[in-house]
């Protein structure tokens, strides 16, 4: 009886499996003579719609298939499958460019790709440690801090700015756009205050200096400008003791140590109320002032508190004496 080999997708029988199937070296198809059970114009058909639906990315659409009919996948084999005449027979192709010699000893399987994919992302960290100084981790940036800090930068230095760029926002007022690019710009010229540093450039260190200070100008951020202390140079004594009033005042003190040692009524008395009543300012001051003075006045007693008010002082005498004294004459 003669054989027959049905393909499970378009269901055509095909008398030989060689020329109308694509073979696989998978332990899956070991008992299909080393064929898949899709026929060549199927697949071909099937890889042309993958294409499609990957954006027209032949790479991606190889890699499927090699994932469906357990083929190793590697970009070398797809760039050898470009000698093919037409787009569509690449897939063809791939089977016997994938036994080469050059790419066999690599894998036979995609279980293979898988584990020579794990292989080279653990020597690429490998070489990264090597790359990087002790300490630091590989970090890849955001799209949103590429496009925000601008590209040209590597993931360390991307690592940097936004650590600045958050540090700086969090301890300082940032609510406008003009405030978001004046911190930006500060968090690049200390980038490049380090890397003119480390490289030793004096001429680079002050001139990021400079613009380092300048833009702290312009944020009135700089050392000897406090946001909103009240230690400011450029305050007068007045100014600083009403900004001490509103922002520190001093609180009341408590009952047992309210003016012990009673000095403050003693200015309010003899340096406040003396000064009102000489301006002629009449407060509880003054009239404290006048009442502490009275205890230490003497004033001449009155005719009354020395005589009574039945008795005849002796100028009175004296008067009276002599009055009388000229009527009888």
């Amino acid at each position: 009886m003669e054989a027959s080999f049905k393909c499970s997708s378009c269901g055509k029988v095909h008398k030989s499996q060689k020329g109308n199937f694509l073979a696989s070296n998978s332990s899956l198809f070991a008992e299909n003579n080393g064929y898949i059970g899709i026929c060549r114009i199927c697949v071909e058909r099937y890889y042309l719609q993958l294409i499609e639906k990957y954006g027209g990315s032949v790479e991606s659409a190889i890699r499927h298939c090699c994932g469906m009919f357990d083929w190793f996948y590697h970009e070398e084999i797809v760039a050898a499958t470009k000698t093919a005449g037409k787009s569509a027979s690449r897939i063809s192709l791939y089977p016997s460019r994938m036994n080469m010699a050059q790419f066999k000893s690599k894998g036979n399987s995609y279980a293979d790709t898988i584990a020579f994919d794990q292989k080279a992302q653990i020597e690429k960290l490998e070489q990264a440690d090597v790359d990087n100084p002790v300490g630091e981790t590989t970090i890849t940036a955001s799209s949103e801090t590429v496009r925000f800090f601008g590209s040209g930068h590597s993931s360390a230095d991307y690592a940097f700015l936004q650590r600045e760029y958050e540090d700086w926002t969090s301890r300082h007022e940032c609510e406008t756009k003009a405030q978001e690019e004046l911190f930006k710009a500060i968090s690049l010229a200390q980038l490049t205050m380090q890397k003119a540093q480390i490289g030793g450039d004096i001429k680079e260190i002050e001139t990021s200096a400079k613009t380092f200070q300048s833009l702290l100008d312009s944020l009135n951020i700089t050392p000897k400008k406090k946001s909103g202390g009240v230690l400011n140079d450029t305050e007068t004594f007045g100014t600083l003791i009403k900004k001490l009033e509103n922002e520190r005042p001093v609180s009341e003190p408590d009952p047992e140590w309210a003016d012990v040692d009673k000095i403050k009524k003693y200015l309010d008395t003899w340096f406040l109320g003396h000064l009102c009543n000489l301006v002629d300012i009449h407060n509880d001051t003054e009239e404290l002032y006048l009442e502490e003075l009275a205890k230490f006045s003497v004033a001449p007693p009155e005719r009354e508190e020395l005589y009574g008010s039945g008795e005849t002082s002796i100028l009175d005498k004296f008067s009276k004496s002599k009055q009388g004294g000229e009527s009888d004459e």
